[in-house]
């Protein structure tokens, strides 16, 4: 590789990765499962540079995200892990429940910023909690259609299945999202 792939793949990799890492985390849950699966993406996109400069090197990349995240059929080195821990904001106490700082003894601003931190870590509980409901296909079809905006035909391509499938497994998602039920073997529980 010369100088110029070089500049154009960390200009890729300054626009493209922090999304890519975003979808990863969304899939796996893990911010760490979810960095070395970026990590990867990337290193498939770098050797596979000349040829997706010419293609698109974000389908190339997002391609290679997802192989990782849907090839069930290889054993996994790591057994997916309930996510257990949740923040509570006690505004009676002024307390985060999580860093224990009274709010009396903190400035505005942290108080502020611990609030908005701690609601920001809420809300990913929740939505991480809700894709956990999913199947791998339903979850990597939202993923993809809600969050990084992909159509129903680029969804399909990424996937490798046909549109239909596609269109099928984000449809199905949807209610399941939208319910607090818990899923069990294809059906839904209230």
């Amino acid at each position: 590789m010369n100088r110029r792939d070089q500049r154009e793949f960390d200009a890729f990799v300054h626009a493209a990765g922090e999304r890519l890492l975003h979808t990863a985390d969304l899939l796996t849950g893990d911010p760490a499962r979810a960095e070395r699966r970026v990590r990867r993406a990337l290193m498939h996109t770098w050797l596979q540079w000349r040829h997706a400069v010419e293609r698109d090197p974000t389908r190339i990349a997002y391609r290679a995200l997802l192989t990782g995240y849907l090839d069930t059929w290889r054993p996994l080195p790591w057994r997916p892990q309930p996510i257990t821990w949740a923040v509570v904001w006690t505004a009676e106490d002024g307390v985060a429940a999580e860093d224990g700082v009274a709010a009396e003894d903190a400035e505005p601003a942290e108080v502020a910023a611990n609030a908005l931190d701690a609601e920001a870590r809420s809300v990913r509980f929740a939505v991480l909690s809700a894709l956990d409901r999913l199947t791998r296909l339903e979850r990597a079809a939202v993923v993809l259609r809600a969050y990084a905006r992909f159509d129903a035909f680029d969804t399909a391509e990424l996937l490798r299945v046909p549109v239909e499938d596609a269109h099928q497994a984000y449809e199905a998602a949807l209610p399941i999202l939208m319910t607090r039920g818990r899923r069990t073997r294809g059906r839904q529980s209230a």
